[in-house]
């Protein structure tokens, strides 16, 4: 599915659907992570990334939502982001041009558990989709 369907599963709506990848909904915050960034350790999804990498037009948006997420410890909820193109995300690319699918994924629910300005680190946990 398209990211803004896939935003809508958690009742979120992106402002642009062109270069948007945040939004907030009731409590939480709906963000779209990348996919190769996502490690497994102790059974948790564990993401790290830092902002200054990012490019694109939905970037300070997005760095508003994580301050916000961090410092009134907000649930994250995740549209995991997959490219076929990991370089070109990874050297600050336009993310835009690659080929990308995007997938809704209720059953983690995280939280922003570093945040320095610029790095970033979010744990998710497995919960029962509901």
């Amino acid at each position: 599915m398209g990211i803004v369907d896939e935003f809508a599963r958690y009742k979120a709506k992106l402002r642009n659907r062109f270069y948007d990848i945040s939004a907030e909904v009731g409590p939480e915050t709906v963000l779209s992570l990348w996919r190769h960034r996502i490690s497994v350790e102790g059974g948790r999804w564990i993401y790290r990334d830092h902002l200054s990498r990012w490019s694109g037009l939905g970037n300070e948006q997005f760095a508003r939502h994580l301050k916000t997420a961090f410092d009134e410890k907000r649930p994250i909820r995740v549209v995991v982001a997959t490219t076929d193109n990991p370089a070109l995300v990874e050297a600050g690319g336009d993310a835009s041009t690659a080929n990308n699918t995007f997938k809704a994924r209720p059953d983690w629910v995280g939280r922003v558990e570093a945040f320095d300005g610029n790095h970033f680190t979010i744990g998710f946990d497995r919960v029962q989709a509901g």
